[in-house]
Formats: C-alpha cells, structure tokens, sequence
C-alpha cells in the first residue's frame, strides 16, 4: 500500500510542480519582458530539469508511510484531505490503489516502448542519411564561418533524401539537393550560421532528450511547453547569425525558399529543422525582419525574478 501511496503522491507532486512552475515562469516573462530566445531557452528548461531530478531522487519516497506524505513540503488545504482519504484500510481502497499502480506501470511500459522504438527509427534514420550523404562542396566565402566550422570540424553534407537543412548529432550539418541548387550565397550563408549555432548549443541532443523526459511524464501536459522551447531554439539561432556577418533578411528568405518543398519531418524529432513548427515562421520571419529586442540588451531583473522564484518555491515542491 506504501508503494501506491508514494506512486499518487509523486503523480500529483509533479503534475503540481509543473504547473506552477511553467505558469510562474510565464509571468515572469511577461512582467519582466524577457526577450532574449536562448534565455527563454533555459528558463524552460528549469521545469523539466527539476521533474527529472524528481525522479531520480524517487527512491527516497519508498521510506515514507503515507502518515508521511506531504505534497508541498508545507501546510496546506490540499494535504488533510488526501491523509484522511488514505488514511482508510479497508479491501476496496486497497483494490483501487493497486489498480492505480497497475496502470501507472503498464501505461509508463507502453510509453517508454514506444518512444524508445521511435528514437531508434529515427537515430536509424539520420545515421543512413550520414553514411550516404556526399560532402558539399559548395564554396564557402564568409570567413567567419569557416573559422567556426575548422574550430568545431563540422561535416557540411548533401543529400536528395532531405527537403530542409538540418543540424544532427555533434557536428554534422546535412543540406537538401535541391535547395542547395536553389539558394544564393548569402542564403547559403546564412542557413549554414543558423545550423552552427544549433550545434553550438547542442540543440539536437537536447531535443532527444526533451522526447525521453516527455515519455516519463507523459501524465503532465508537456506538449505545449516543449514547443514553445523548440521555437525559442529557432529564434535564438536566428537572432544570432549576425556573429558571422550574416544578414537576417538573407535567413527568411531561405526559411521561406524552404516551406515552398513538400516536407518530411521523420527527422525532426532528433534533429534542428530549419523549418520547423510551421506555425512559427511568421514569427520567426517577422523577428528576422523588424526584430522585438536588442542583441545587447539583457532583462537583468527578469533573470534574477525566474532564478530567485526556481529556487524559493520549484526547488522547494515534493
């Protein structure tokens, strides 16, 4: 009965620190204007570092009893409500538990399979694309450029399996055929900054890993929010693309030139697409184009409000 006890609590507790913490950081951005993408990025992160910690540290809750369980770590209306409910022995409480139990265990099994056959396809996927993929042997004349791309020996390929540039693994950038064919110089240019700076910040790896921490929460509502890091990945890469001379003007272009391909996005759970969430590229044209904040400008009160809320009240939950 321990067991199914600790399992409810670790349900609600989590269900519980997401919601607060998301909604707070929200706020934040709202009240504070947070701007800055790849700040954005990390913020959003926080809720999904602090679940996954949760889980980690699961093993503690075993030696509770459910006289024990505390929710919030603090008193409140919600806690004598769930003691006294638990705090009923009789068979059918004990049948209902152990049902709950069941359940949670079967459905994580399902979930775990299916996502860990998924990443498998797809890691398959983008392994055969690299194998036969042939080196691009477009020139590249920004200098900046080739000094980050000898710095981090990034692999510039081509394939006609693919119909949007993308970033994978640690350094690898794999360009479509076709849109090679159709790109300026300064297009091309300015894709291949946006995908180096996916690299940079490891966003391939980070998406395998949102994909994983979705599948073992998969009672929070994880959807939305790991969208809306998704697109501010996108943004930030954008945003950041005058580091190598690129002009943001030559980047909407080439995102557009890019929606004009029928897309296949079997790739796009494992790798940086450069037209990603379809739904996003007005906004990431229009902040390519009149953009909302300045690259120098930092929202210094905002970033202490998020990091002090983290730790006063996320890193306080469960």
């Amino acid at each position: 009965m321990t067991l199914s006890l600790n399992i409810i609590q670790f349900i609600l507790s989590t269900f519980i620190l997401f919601l607060i913490l998301s909604y707070s950081i929200e706020i934040c951005f709202r009240v504070f204007n947070v701007k800055n993408p790849r700040a954005r990025v990390i913020f959003r992160l926080l809720p999904l570092i602090k679940l996954t910690l949760t889980l980690f540290f699961f093993g503690k809750l075993e030696k509770l009893t459910y006289i024990d369980i505390n929710i919030f770590n603090c008193k409140n209306p919600i806690k004598p409500l769930i003691l006294n409910f638990f705090s009923i022995s009789n068979s059918s409480l004990m049948m209902i538990l152990y049902a709950i139990l069941t359940a949670f265990f079967l459905i994580s099994l399902i979930k775990i399979t299916i996502t860990t056959l998924q990443l498998y396809r797809f890691f398959s996927f983008i392994i055969d694309i690299q194998q036969n993929a042939a080196p691009c042997l477009r020139k590249i004349y920004n200098q900046a450029l080739l000094k980050k791309i000898g710095t981090m020996k990034i692999r510039l390929l081509t394939s006609q399996r693919l119909n949007s540039p993308i970033a994978c693994g640690l350094n690898t950038i794999v360009i479509p055929q076709d849109l090679l064919n159709d790109f300026s110089q300064q297009e091309f240019e300015a894709v291949i900054a946006h995908e180096i700076e996916h690299l940079i910040h490891k966003d391939p790896l980070l998406k395998s890993l949102l994909i994983v921490i979705q599948s073992l929460f998969w009672w929070i509502p994880l959807n939305r929010w790991i969208e809306k890091l998704e697109i501010d990945q996108e943004l930030a890469c954008d945003s950041t693309i005058y580091k190598y001379g690129c002009d943001n003007s030559d980047l909407a272009n080439a995102i557009v030139s890019t929606l004009k391909w029928k897309h296949n996005f079997n790739y796009d759970m494992i790798a940086s697409n450069l037209a990603s969430h379809k739904q996003s590229v007005k906004v990431r044209i229009q902040e390519l184009l009149t953009p909302s904040w300045n690259n120098n400008s930092f929202s210094t009160m905002g970033i202490f409000a998020i990091v002090l809320l983290v730790i006063l009240v996320g890193f306080q939950i469960c």
